[in-house]
């Protein structure tokens, strides 16, 4: 298979290197481009981004950049790499997944290991052996009833609306009028899945183990809760 990972940067200089070193570990077996979206990190991420290319690139395996001219967010960094991804009409699927080091490649073969004839595969915090233990028990609580409340509000057997680490077969993207989304910040990955589901809901979850950053600052703004309340309204309104 031809695998692309699209992976939004912003202030993340000091996991470029130690990312790249660990996808290129998990994947020698794989012809891979891993594309980096950044919106103009003040911390010259989009340098280093382009120093680890130099120094990693390969015939199997290349490092690519979108250096946008300001921050945008989450949502239209990932519709900007979907997007250049399509166009390219090199590859099978594509692969979300976050720089800070929380998503650990080692996960890389069981998505692949999963995805014969799959839309969609969802990295999970929230089935049997996935799991957060970096996390508090507040912040446990909050994520976990969201998420049951989206699934329960959007009618799907999903666990986990709100994980960034999935795996999606081009062909079912290239069905989403992207530019239609309207979640901009991380309500778009619960978006996405939802549109995913209702094209083809042949979506599988397999658990992950979430682990916080080491290096950096958390960007999940104080908006996420009412947005994550909100947007089953707007999806079925705008169906």
């Amino acid at each position: 298979m031809n695998l692309c990972i699209v992976i939004p940067t912003y202030n993340e200089i000091n996991n470029i290197e130690t990312l790249i070193k660990r996808i290129k570990a998990n994947t020698k077996d794989i012809k891979l481009l891993v594309l980096f979206v950044d919106d103009n990190s003040p911390d010259n991420t989009s340098q280093e981004i382009t120093r680890v290319s130099n120094k990693y690139n390969s015939n199997n395996f290349k490092i690519s950049l979108i250096k946008r001219k300001n921050k945008q967010g989450l949502g239209t960094a990932y519709i900007e790499g979907f997007q250049k991804v399509i166009d390219m009409n090199k590859f099978s699927h594509l692969l979300q997944m976050d720089a800070d080091l929380s998503h650990n490649p080692k996960y890389i073969k069981n998505f692949i290991r999963n995805m014969d004839g799959k839309s969609l595969i969802i990295g999970s915090r929230y089935i049997k052996k996935g799991s957060t233990p970096d996390w508090s028990f507040q912040r446990r609580i909050i994520s976990k009833f969201g998420n049951l409340y989206l699934k329960i509000m959007l009618g799907s057997n999903i666990n986990d609306y709100t994980t960034g680490y999935n795996l999606i077969k081009i062909d079912v993207l290239k069905k989403i009028n992207l530019q239609k989304i309207n979640s901009r910040g991380y309500s778009f990955l619960a978006e996405l899945k939802y549109k995913i589901y209702t094209i083809d809901n042949n979506v599988v979850e397999i658990p992950i183990t979430f682990n916080d950053r080491k290096f950096g600052k958390s960007k999940l703004p104080k908006s996420t809760i009412p947005a994550t309340l909100i947007l089953p309204f707007k999806l079925k309104n705008n169906k």
